[in-house]
């Protein structure tokens, strides 16, 4: 992931650097740090993303041959919620016992069978970003 931006400190909490950046491989390469131990922390995480604010901690080793400390991070996507709300085009009452499906923009079905409760109201939750579609696919008993 490029983009995430994360500030740099030695052990003992001494920010060394701030405003390090993913590239477009989702690196960020510090050099000639002495040997001794040091912690990334992520101050901003990549569009779309959640932030992940936890202590990433590594080494770096007292060496003759050069050798890289390695450190990974990862972040969860975003997610966000669907309500639908079914009511009657006539009096606004919200109906229950309607029946849809959920469709990813490309038509993929992500889920069938969701029904509406007594309040006239289906709920999705942890949707990723994106575009997404309702089908009825039963009406409430006296209704088209």
């Amino acid at each position: 992931l490029s983009g995430a931006v994360f500030d740099l400190y030695k052990k003992d909490g001494t920010k060394l650097a701030s405003g390090l950046t993913t590239d477009a491989k989702g690196q960020i390469k510090v050099n000639d740090l002495k040997p001794g131990d040091y912690y990334f922390i992520e101050t901003t995480a990549p569009a779309g993303y959640q932030l992940n604010n936890s202590k990433l901690n590594f080494t770096v080793e007292f060496q003759e041959t050069t050798k890289v400390a390695t450190v990974s991070a990862t972040n969860a996507e975003k997610t966000g919620s669907v309500v639908l709300n079914k009511t009657d085009s006539d009096t606004g009452k919200a109906l229950s016992g309607a029946v849809f499906d959920l469709y990813k923009k490309d038509g993929t079905k992500l889920a069938s069978g969701l029904t509406t409760d007594a309040k006239g109201q289906i709920k999705v939750n942890d949707l990723k970003p994106g575009d997404y579609y309702f089908v009825e696919t039963a009406a409430p008993a006296g209704y088209e």
